[in-house]
């Protein structure tokens, strides 16, 4: 690899600068030990917990090994261990982010360093990604704007001044827009050129995904999926080894190596933020205009699905009444149903008018006709269901009884009412 100076362009004087200020802060015991006021536990609170919920969960299953009441025995083994697993998972992600985290600058190449930055300030550990910042990183004034075209992102008025400052940057940076849902994933990491002194430049690629968080509460996984957008940052990081630990140049997402000095910086972050500005309405314009067509499809689909399920869904339920003590047959529409006495049928019949004749010896009667309808955009609809009833010999009498269910014991009476034999009873 190349070992000459850094690549494309950048600011010598502001690498040189960054390095000589590394410098002089290593051999500044009073800032080492300013720094070391500042570096957190080894392990954070949450993985602390965490832990101690397993070691409950475990301690369950200990005890529904060795417990007689059988019931309780599986009360305590299963529920110890759905929890044991869940949080051993969750424990051993949070030690292994802890880990990440206290070793950012021993790391033994610069894209192993990087990587547990990243973790660091992704899992919200950013003090210990704070201090493995050069003294010029960590206060640098105004953030420079993140270099996104396709994926919306709000300003980012953030300075970066202290451990403080550097925290809400990155919290904003993973939090993205409010409108949308953002998540970073960093995808691939590579050293690409070696300098002179114990410096080296990586390359890391980092893909952000975002879809609208108001198409995917109205329309779901379909319109967040279609709202969805992405793209990649290629962001390239000046790392120094000093001290046998590293130091990112600029704890920014992108950015130059190192940061621009004094008013030069300001100059250059206030231009990208004109930029941005100029943009962003354009964007989010874009945006609702997605968002208003995905939503329209989405509810164009459901409407159409209601539409064919009335048009199409199963036929109706019909109750059928022998109110006599002697079986008889009955033709509805020219289907013979058989009936027993005293017996209750429910028979699936379409919508429409339904022909009831009854069987006799000297044949079939005259047809009677039962209307059996509702609007068609009513049919599928689970608030307007009705109860048709039909009693061909119109001598079953119907009780029509409407209980009031309350928690306490001095509810309404139940209101029963016998309905009159009739051939058709509607109930809705």
């Amino acid at each position: 690899m190349n070992t000459d100076a850094p690549q494309d362009g950048h600011d010598l004087e502001a690498i040189g600068h960054a390095i000589t200020a590394l410098e002089e802060y290593i051999a500044d015991n009073a800032a080492r030990q300013k720094d070391e006021l500042l570096r957190p536990k080894r392990f954070l609170i949450r993985t602390i917990v965490v832990c101690s919920f397993a070691a409950v969960f475990l301690l369950m299953i200990v005890v529904g090994i060795f417990i007689k009441d059988a019931d309780a025995q599986a009360a305590l083994i299963i529920s110890g261990g759905i929890g044991a697993f869940i949080c051993l998972i969750g424990g051993l992600v949070s030690l292994a982010n802890d880990f990440a985290a206290a070793h950012i600058q021993d790391a033994a190449k610069p894209e192993k360093a990087y990587k547990r930055f990243f973790s660091a300030v992704q899992s919200g550990r950013s003090n210990a990604a704070y201090l493995a910042l050069a003294p010029t990183a960590r206060n640098v004034g105004p953030a420079s704007p993140l270099p996104l075209e396709k994926v919306p992102c709000d300003p980012m008025p953030q300075t970066i001044v202290d451990a403080k400052s550097f925290k809400a940057y990155w919290k904003a940076v993973f939090r993205g827009s409010k409108s949308h849902s953002t998540k970073l994933t960093l995808q691939k990491v590579k050293k690409i050129q070696d300098l002179a002194s114990g410096a080296a430049v990586i390359e890391a690629r980092i893909r952000f995904y975002s879809h609208s968080a108001t198409s995917a509460a109205i329309g779901g996984a379909l319109a967040a999926a279609a709202s969805a957008k992405k793209e990649v940052v290629v962001a390239r990081k000046l790392l120094v080894r000093r001290d046998d630990r590293w130091f990112l140049m600029n704890g920014e997402l992108a950015g130059d190596l190192a940061p621009a000095l004094g008013d030069d910086r300001s100059s250059i972050v206030a231009q990208e933020h004109a930029e941005i500005a100029r943009n962003i309405k354009e964007r989010q314009k874009k945006d609702t205009k997605r968002t208003l067509l995905v939503v329209a499809l989405v509810a164009t689909i459901l409407f159409g699905l209601y539409v064919g399920i009335c048009a199409f869904r199963p036929n109706k339920t019909v109750w059928l009444v022998n109110g006599t003590e002697q079986p008889y047959d009955v033709a509805i529409n020219d289907l013979v149903y058989s009936i027993e006495p005293q017996m209750v049928y429910d028979l699936p019949i379409d919508y429409g008018t339904i022909n009831v004749q009854s069987i006799t010896s000297n044949g079939l009667s005259a047809a009677e006709a039962v209307a059996f309808d509702r609007p068609f955009m009513q049919r599928c609809w689970p608030f307007a269901q009705h109860t048709l009833v039909i009693n061909p010999d119109r001598k079953a009498e119907l009780l029509l009884a409407y209980i009031t269910y309350t928690s306490s014991d001095n509810g309404p009476e139940p209101s029963m009412n016998w309905l009159p034999p009739m051939l058709r009873h509607e109930f809705k």
